[in-house]
């Protein structure tokens, strides 16, 4: 989902160190620090996404069962992350979280790097416009489009990861 404006219509909020993707809002939405502060949001500006980013991964950022059921009526949708092979997928909890709710699914690379481009991504029935495309979205309007990664491909991406978010922990340690 693209616009001119994009770049500050998307959010990655934080609640307990989990993510919840946050698209279409204005500026304020990088003020979230909650959930409750996400549903005062959602109806301040009905047109948002709030989407669950890989709810059932094993992964501390990851929302889980207990708060994806929790706070089940603030998502929109619920990601398909690119990340999974034929043996281990952690989307299938998702799927059927999603489907006994009625939720759409939307395809993610949740990019890391360039390189988790184009193996999932969602096919959108709306014209080229933020709101629509929230609007169709939330109605469904959707076609996930995804493969599996081999178990070589998945490794490396996996491990690579790791290393980034070692850098990062090792670097943001040092400035303390």
């Amino acid at each position: 989902m693209r616009s001119r404006d994009d770049a500050h219509r998307r959010h990655r909020a934080h609640d307990r160190g989990k993510h919840v993707l946050l698209l279409n809002f204005p500026d304020d939405c990088a003020r979230v620090e909650s959930f409750s502060d996400i549903g005062v949001l959602k109806a301040a500006h009905p047109r948002g996404l709030v989407v669950a980013p890989h709810p059932f991964y094993p992964n501390p950022s990851a929302l889980g069962r207990a708060l994806m059921d929790e706070h089940a009526a603030l998502f929109d949708a619920v990601e398909i992350n690119a990340l999974y092979t034929r043996f281990a997928d952690f989307n299938a909890a998702a799927i059927a979280w999603a489907r006994q709710r009625n939720l759409p699914l939307v395809g993610n690379g949740d990019l890391h790097s360039l390189d988790h481009l184009g193996n999932s991504y969602t096919l959108v029935d709306a014209e080229p416009d933020a709101d629509a495309i929230c609007e169709a979205i939330k109605h469904g309007r959707v076609e996930v489009r995804t493969v599996p990664l081999s178990h070589v491909r998945a490794g490396w991406t996996f491990g690579r990861m790791l290393v980034t978010g070692a850098r990062g922990w090792i670097r943001r340690a040092r400035l303390r």
